[in-house]
């Protein structure tokens, strides 16, 4: 089967147990919309980088949408810097497509932030041709850029603000 773009991942291929028994495997493929007579039936590959099908399956996708790269930032925070980055990130994702873009994958407790200490909050941000810098990319590259005097305005606005 062929790879169409517009199939969402996970509506046309499943692998499943047959008779419950996990070493017998079947791979179920499902019609993700109706077909004419003739027409090429496709799946979708997933939420597949280039990179990941020329590896896994030996060959990659022309315009393929699920094409990005992925940065791992790690950010120190302290207690008082916490909120405004976690603020300063997506809404949760409804859809799998907006959570391949951002995930949360290290929030410091409140026992790491005691007593004045530091943690890194670590975040994967997902880069596309489309979105080379992620709006939550670059809100925590802006935080981050702010001197101590000017983040303490920014907290003074956002505690006036409501």
């Amino acid at each position: 089967f062929n790879h169409d773009p517009s199939v969402l991942p996970g509506t046309s291929v499943f692998v499943g147990e047959v008779n419950g028994n996990a070493d017998n495997r079947m791979l179920c493929i499902r019609a993700a919309k109706d077909y004419k007579a003739g027409e090429q039936a496709c799946i979708s590959y997933g939420w597949n980088t280039n990179g990941k099908l020329a590896v896994t399956s030996g060959f990659v996708c022309q315009d393929n949408t699920h094409n990005t790269v992925q940065l791992q930032v790690a950010v120190p925070v302290n207690m008082e810097m916490l909120p405004m980055l976690m603020l300063a990130a997506p809404e949760a994702p409804v859809t799998m497509e907006e959570q391949e873009k951002f995930e949360f994958l290290k929030v410091p407790s409140d026992d790491e932030l005691g007593d004045g200490a530091t943690s890194e909050l670590i975040t994967l941000h997902s880069m596309t041709l489309a979105e080379p810098v992620p709006p939550a990319l670059l809100s925590y590259i802006r935080i981050q850029a702010l001197t101590e005097s000017e983040f303490a305005d920014e907290v003074i606005k956002g505690t006036a603000g409501g």
